[in-house]
């Protein structure tokens, strides 16, 4: 009797802490704190294979900003927000910031297409453009961190929350000194389309303004901020060329490469 009470008492322990090791392993995992959750996203981002082209950004080339490059035939733009070929500026007074570069930058490459009709599939009639956003490594940083907390990392482990890190930070060049990720500020009129949508489309969704602007950027703001245009300054030169085209171009990552920069013209 003694004997099988024992057996009853060892099965129905058995019982219990299979109860409970069960619960425990089924019950959802707390998420990290949001301290522990940036404490792994800086540690990613100071990891140089967690950013795009780290290693060619941090050895950069005198000829990179060169302005004698920009002279050649007219080549077509098919998106204003991701030009492939680079655009040029000469800082003659020493006076510009890289944001004012930036603009001028990009008011020169909306210049150049409308003066040379160079909107591949469009025509572009008007445009206005505004003080762009620069992004230095620490503002790309924190903009990671802007999602700790939140139902984008709190269902993560760590290691998916580094998986996570190293999609974030792809999205980015790896910047080097004097240089800076650019988020345009521009509004366009056209005839024709940009990258399938008419003018007239926007302006009946009522997404031109007043003066019948259409804010591109915003428009198409998840290809705008998948893959930002890259400022690169040496000395008083700059180059404003999208992120993508720049690797494709020096580090031949595509089957076809976008044209040298010295195939270009400027009006």
């Amino acid at each position: 009797m003694v004997r099988r009470r024992y057996i009853f008492l060892l099965v129905a322990a058995a019982a219990v802490l299979s109860s409970v090791l069960f619960w425990r392993m089924s019950r959802p995992a707390l998420p990290l704190s949001r301290e522990a959750q940036g404490a792994i996203i800086r540690q990613m981002a100071e990891q140089p294979e967690s950013w795009r082209g780290w290693k060619l950004l941090h050895h950069p080339d005198a000829g990179w900003t060169d302005a004698r490059q920009g002279t050649g035939p007219v080549q077509p733009i098919g998106q204003p927000l991701s030009p492939a070929e680079p655009f040029f500026l000469v800082d003659g007074s020493q006076s510009l910031t890289p944001t004012e570069a930036a603009r001028q930058a990009i008011y020169s490459m909306l210049h150049y297409i409308r003066a040379n009709r160079a909107g591949d599939g469009y025509e572009l009639l008007d445009f206005r453009v505004e003080a762009p956003r620069l992004l230095g490594r620490e503002d790309i940083l924190e903009r990671a961190l802007e999602h700790c907390g939140t139902a984008a990392l709190n269902k993560r482990t760590p290691e998916q929350i580094r998986a996570w890190c190293r999609g974030f930070f792809q999205r980015y060049p790896g910047l080097g000194a004097e240089m800076w990720a650019v988020e345009p500020a521009f509004s366009l009129k056209w005839s024709g389309e940009i990258s399938s949508v008419s003018y007239q489309a926007c302006v009946n969704s009522g997404l031109a303004d007043g003066e019948g602007f259409v804010d591109l950027p915003r428009l198409f703001r998840y290809p705008a901020r998948s893959s930002p245009l890259l400022l690169i300054r040496q000395g008083n030169q700059y180059r404003l060329q999208h992120a993508e085209a720049f690797f494709a171009q020096y580090e031949g990552e595509t089957a076809q490469p976008s044209r040298p920069p010295e195939q270009m013209e400027r009006t």
